[in-house]
């Protein structure tokens, strides 16, 4: 891991609820319709085969993803109202079977020993999500190099619920009680990754756009996804020595003991699913409305 005292942040270094952006859609190298729009609902997809029925969005463009039947994650500087509806579709196909459940509350989680809260979210659901998966998070920091499946939104989709696209990427590193200025009080464990224009995951390269705060990254462990981040900032060249553009997610797999505690708080037996398996390098992933 990086020391944070190295690190050479410029005042670039910017999140959407500071600085006011149009959204965008998730950038991606060689954009391809059929391969990288979920909804799209083609064999070409790069996520297909793997199950995406947790990833939940709301009319109002906000983001979550499901962690256990009732609670899912989400981007502190972006999470939906209290009351507010997220939906679930069970397949790729944006005319098939879906789920909605409104949302209870949202909890900001606290590092231990952290000054302020990080931009890692907790919201509780007003009921279970039934026939829809929810994901498994790893019990300790992923590997530098790991391959990511990014998620972000898309543009000209009618409804926003469907307007979902995936890239990939990989970690580049991974920085332990990460804050900085222009982020606000937000502190806590983050994983950064940069927008390769040579190498990188080739035409499927992925980096995080304006509207992509709280969704999330995943990784494929044991054959199934594991989320891993949810997107909170962008940086430009010059913010991280040997990157140029690029994305930083919280790295929810730092927050295990904390999610479990809301829930156990909240009255609920659920809690969070650890895995031991570490997802293997491969050579071959933001932010705010």
């Amino acid at each position: 891991m990086r020391s944070l005292s190295r690190l050479l942040l410029a005042v670039c270094l910017l999140v959407s609820c500071f600085v006011s952006r149009a959204p965008a859609a998730l950038l991606i190298r060689e954009f391809d319709f059929n391969r990288h729009e979920r909804f799209a609902n083609h064999p070409d997809f790069v996520g297909d085969g793997f199950d995406w029925s947790g990833l939940g969005r709301t009319s109002t463009a906000h983001w979550g993803t499901l962690i256990s039947p009732s609670f899912m994650v989400t981007a502190t500087h972006y999470k939906p109202d209290d009351g507010t509806a997220v939906r679930f579709y069970h397949s790729n196909d944006p005319n098939g079977s879906f789920e909605e459940r409104n949302v209870v509350t949202s909890t900001a989680l606290r590092m231990t020993g952290a000054t302020w809260i990080s931009d890692l979210s907790i919201v509780q659901l007003d009921a279970p999500v039934t026939n829809a998966t929810f994901y498994p998070i790893l019990d300790a920091p992923p590997a530098v190099g790991t391959e990511l499946f990014v998620v972000g939104r898309s543009t000209g989709q009618d409804p926003i619920l469907t307007g979902v696209r995936f890239g990939r990427n990989h970690i580049d590193d991974v920085l332990p009680g990460f804050t900085h200025p222009n982020l606000g009080a937000r502190e806590g464990d983050v994983f950064i990754y940069g927008f390769d224009d040579m190498g990188g995951a080739g035409d499927d390269e992925a980096r995080v756009q304006g509207g992509d705060s709280g969704a999330p990254s995943f990784a494929i462990v044991n054959g199934a996804p594991v989320v891993m981040g949810i997107h909170w900032f962008r940086f430009d060249p010059g913010d991280f020595p040997g990157l140029g553009y690029g994305s930083g997610d919280t790295l929810v797999s730092s927050f295990a003991a904390e999610l479990d505690t809301v829930m156990a708080n909240a009255g609920s037996s659920e809690r969070v699913t650890l895995l031991a398996a570490v997802p293997e390098p491969n050579s071959l992933v933001l932010c705010g409305a």
